[in-house]
């Protein structure tokens, strides 16, 4: 891991899921910055980012407030299971999401962040440029962070 202690960047890296699970039980509790960017990222390392980094957050071993997964691949499936993680978790430490460049999140992916939004209003800001998000998606996600008339897909901050 490259990086101070409290941020971490393993970008531009090809990583297995057990290397992804090693990240993710491993990670220094004095981490507050994760990015993962351009990692090609499966769902099985997704699932284990959710459970071991986000759903720790109600203890005191994640502070992790800062995750960027700019263009790893993440799919709508990898957006859910972040998203259930981010609400069964209530990791309200979490406070800036870049999952731009993921072409695979659409509208479906949109409607999980959507929902996760609704119970966890930790977040400050949402990174969604460049995805299939369609307009009913970008509709959906503004609404529940009531800016219906002026919202962005790009970033929303709130």
């Amino acid at each position: 891991m490259h990086g101070t202690t409290d941020t971490c960047r393993i970008n531009d890296q090809t990583l297995t899921d057990d290397q992804v699970e090693f990240i993710s039980l491993n990670l220094p509790s004095s981490c507050t910055s994760l990015s993962l960017s351009r990692t090609e990222l499966t769902e099985t390392g997704i699932s284990y980012l959710a459970t071991t980094l986000l759903l720790r957050g109600n203890s005191n071993k994640s502070n992790l407030k800062f995750l960027s997964l700019y263009s790893t691949k993440l799919t709508d499936e990898g957006v859910r299971l972040l998203c259930r993680a981010l609400i069964d978790g209530q990791n309200t430490k979490l406070q800036y999401l870049y999952i731009q460049s993921n072409e695979t999140i659409t509208e479906v992916g949109a409607h999980e962040i959507a929902q996760m939004l609704e119970v966890n209003q930790g977040l400050e800001m949402l990174d969604l440029s460049y995805t299939s998000i369609a307009r009913q998606g970008v509709f959906e996600v503004c609404k529940i962070v009531g800016d219906e008339e002026e919202c962005d897909i790009e970033v929303f901050g709130y």
